[in-house]
This record gives structure tokens, sequence and C-alpha cells, in this order.
């Protein structure tokens, strides 16, 4: 998003779910580590002020599950098993108005005047054209949660 978050060695893939859903999850799977990246995460942000509310270093070389949840839901109710390693969580604040999650890659490709993964980041890019250039490093799969998806029920 050009402009939002200036730097020229960083790819931001921006994901904002409706105002009806309560979180979402992201899966996906990192394979070798490439020395050009030097950083790959996400981090859970309101849009409205670009305030970070969390964030998060994702590992090389295993999958991720990732429920990015409004503060007041429990990621439990929708499937999030806390003894399940490759799982995390992020929370958007309780109060923001905007809940955006970005994927942040820093690559340093960049800087030396030859990116590996250059989408053309001065305008908007389509998903589709983003997945067929960064591969692997794009998440596989995105689950939104409404409310009424509880998928826990208390007895």
């Amino acid at each position: 998003m050009p402009g939002l978050f200036s730097n020229l060695d960083a790819i931001y893939l921006i994901c904002s779910p409706s105002r009806d859903n309560v979180g979402l999850r992201i899966d996906g799977a990192l394979g070798d580590q490439k020395e050009w990246i030097s950083f790959i995460g996400f981090m859970t942000t309101d849009l409205y002020t670009t305030a970070t509310d969390d964030s998060l270093e994702l590992s090389w070389n295993q999958p991720y599950s990732l429920f990015l949840m409004r503060g007041e839901y429990d990621p439990e109710d929708y499937g999030y098993d806390p003894e399940d390693n490759t799982q995390r969580v992020l929370y958007w604040n309780t109060g923001s108005i905007f809940p955006t999650v970005v994927l942040r890659i820093i690559d340093v490709s960049c800087s030396l005047g030859d990116c590996e993964y250059n989408l053309g980041g001065d305008a908007y890019v389509s998903p589709l054209r983003c997945r067929k250039n960064l591969k692997d490093l794009y998440p596989r799969k995105v689950t939104y949660f409404k409310e009424e998806d509880v998928v826990n029920y208390d007895t």
C-alpha cells in the first residue's frame, strides 16, 4: 500500500475483514529460507490510525495457522488449539475501527537493485498476481469468522 508503510525493501499485503467478521484464520507454509528475505511476518493494525496492535515473525520450513481475532473474542471458540505449535494468535485492540492484517516481507534484494519479488508496489496489485509472483510465500487459505461460527460449545 504505497505511502502508508514506506520501506523500499518491503512488500505489504493487506487484508481487512468486513465489520461482520470477528476474526480470520490464515493458513500457509514457508519452505526453505530465502537468503534475500530478512523478515517475513504478520501484524494486526487499525488501518484508521495505522497503529500496530500485534505482530509475529514466521518461521521457515514449517506450516502455520494464524488466528487473527478482535480482542473480545476467544480464538478457541473458532478452532484454535493451544497445544498445536503451528497455530498462533494475533489480536486487534477491542476499539479498532478498521481492523486490518498485513503480511510484511522485507526483501533486501531490493536495496541491491534486483528485487526478487517485484510486485510493482506503487499501485494496487491483484491477489492473483501476488500469488503468482510470491509462490510459497503467499498464504494458502484464508477463512473468515462470524460470531455465529463458534465451534466449541460449553455444556
